[in-house]
């Protein structure tokens, strides 16, 4: 005897769009999910500071493609941070402050450490720094 109950339905739907989606699967290439924290103070004075921390492979990788090049595979933290210095002409293309949309160029000191543990990859801490014009009301920062 065949029953239309609804729980045996929901069983039923639930299990054939599994199968359609095993069916449709294809595989497709990971990539890493980065993570970039940016943190940004305004001291009084007028002057400002702006912390970035992310990945340093990853960074070393991207300015290293944007100027043509290929960074090498397995670099150590101390090599990281002689690429980011040597690259440095290029992130300053990449990067936008302004304030009132009028661009400013910041000190920047680099700065690579290894990961936290074993699986985690090297850690670029970017500083920006330097004199916001007087008056200034709007702030933008692009990379």
């Amino acid at each position: 005897m065949a029953t239309n109950c609804q729980p045996c339905q929901a069983i039923r739907s639930v299990l054939c769009a599994a199968a359609m989606a095993l069916l449709g699967a294809t595989a497709t290439p990971a990539h890493e999910i980065g993570t970039t924290r940016v943190s940004v103070l305004f001291q009084e004075g007028g002057t400002y500071s702006i912390e970035v921390v992310g990945d340093a492979t990853a960074l070393v990788q991207k300015l290293a493609a944007a100027s043509g090049e290929t960074a090498p595979d397995g670099a150590g933290w101390p090599e990281l941070q002689s690429l980011l210095r040597s690259h440095d002409g290029r992130f300053r293309e990449r990067l936008q402050i302004a304030f009132d949309a009028k661009k400013v160029d910041p000190a920047i000191e680099y700065s690579v450490s290894p990961g936290a543990g074993a699986a985690s990859g090297a850690l670029v801490t970017i500083r920006l720094s330097g004199q916001a014009p007087r008056g200034a009301r709007v702030f933008t920062w692009n990379y």
